[in-house]
């Protein structure tokens, strides 16, 4: 979506180049802040979510390279088949007339309340707790090592001087 150079896609149709903080998830264009004005008030890209670029450049790959057109159609998904499994098209529904197919919002407008995403989030909590829970298990193994690492090497020193103070005893005897 976002361009390896951050400027603003509306200005340099200006032939105007200005820095752009902003990525616009429906449009997938770099935005400035004079721009971001306007996209806030025109009827047609009101609704449209924009993203800090700094935020947008954190996100991992699965997120960013998901498809918000249809490659076939070259449109915005905008409806679901529910027998499919698949996001499609307004042109896509031809295909899928004896389908089950409902609109995209209705789907993802209750995704976060559902019984399905809390049960992953407490997962996920869970898993990243174990996962905090052995780091800090395997930090202390090394700490644990590392302390009797020490001390065998002062028994080690401490036998090695005694056999020295033997090897030197007999020596003066002969």
């Amino acid at each position: 979506m976002a361009s390896s150079t951050t400027f603003c896609g509306p200005c340099s149709e200006r032939y105007i180049t200005k820095p752009s903080p902003y990525l616009c998830a429906e449009c997938g264009e770099v935005i400035c802040d004079d721009c971001q004005e306007h996209h806030k008030v025109h009827k047609a890209t009101q609704s449209h979510e924009l993203i800090p670029i700094a935020k947008y450049n954190s996100l991992p790959s699965f997120i960013t390279d998901i498809q918000k057109s249809c490659t076939y159609h070259n449109e915005k998904y905008q409806h679901y088949c529910v027998v499919h499994a698949i996001i499609i098209c307004f042109k896509g529904i031809k295909e899928h007339q004896k389908c089950n197919v409902i609109p995209l919002d209705e789907v993802t407008s209750n995704a976060k309340t559902s019984g399905h995403f809390q049960d992953l989030e407490t997962i996920l909590i869970d898993l990243l707790q174990n996962i905090n829970r052995i780091m800090n298990d395997r930090q202390a193994n090394l700490e644990s090592i590392e302390e009797r690492k020490e001390l065998h090497l002062a028994e080690i020193q401490e036998i090695r001087n005694q056999i020295n103070e033997h090897l030197d005893k007999l020596e003066k005897r002969n």
